[in-house]
């Protein structure tokens, strides 16, 4: 057994999903997201490594499409449907709850549509945070459920590595990553994605998934 020096999981070399080769040493990576967090400092990990126990990977920012662009600034306008909006009372409940939460610049709550019509800041919280807010608030956000299987989740880092990915794709509330099962389970809007934008978030972060979307 080797170990992987970006995560530090043990692993076989035989079954390992990338290598490197640096003068006479071969290095072992368990995922290609962590042979490309190796390719950015070798010499970081391989003299007193430095891994994702000790130092996170860098926050990734927020886009406006699938993936991480760096350079996005600006708000993101969200609409959400409220399942159980049945009143005006709810409606104040709502819009108060996400006035309230930080990073939201502004938030609408129209009763004849039954929707919530949010802009925050994505560099401050995520539509996930503004979906668990309404779902303190007592209501509850509707949309869609995708299950995908992945290949190659082999420990706490890819599960880490996709979670990020997904909940910065816009439409996903919600992402769940078993690594027992091999499987990614995420909540979205189909108005803001597609099960095929949520594949590609996934592919953004070097994994595969097994079941093609139609």
């Amino acid at each position: 057994m080797v170990k992987d020096l970006v995560c530090g999981m043990e692993i076989d070399p035989a079954t390992a999903a990338a290598t490197r080769q640096i003068d006479d040493e071969t290095f072992y990576f368990c995922s290609q997201q962590c042979a490309d967090t190796f390719d950015a400092d070798p010499h970081a990990y391989m003299h007193g490594g430095k891994g994702h126990d000790e130092e996170p990977a860098p926050a990734m920012t927020h886009s406006a499409t699938t993936g991480y662009d760096p350079n996005l600034t600006g708000p993101v306008t969200a609409t959400l449907p409220i399942v159980n909006l049945d009143c005006a009372t709810c409606v104040f409940t709502v819009e108060t709850a996400l006035n309230a939460l930080d990073g939201v610049q502004e938030a609408n709550v129209n009763f004849a549509t039954a929707k919530a019509h949010v802009v925050y800041d994505a560099d401050r919280l995520s539509l996930a945070d503004v979906n668990q807010t309404i779902k303190k608030a007592g209501y509850t956000v509707g949309g869609a459920t995708a299950e995908l299987t992945i290949k190659g989740l082999r420990c706490a880092s890819c599960v880490t590595f996709i979670e990020e990915a997904l909940l910065a794709t816009p439409g996903v509330t919600r992402a769940v990553v078993n690594i027992v099962i091999q499987k990614a389970t995420i909540d979205y809007l189909p108005e803001m994605a597609t099960v095929a934008a949520l594949q590609k978030a996934i592919e953004s972060v070097g994994y595969e998934v097994s079941e093609k979307p139609e």
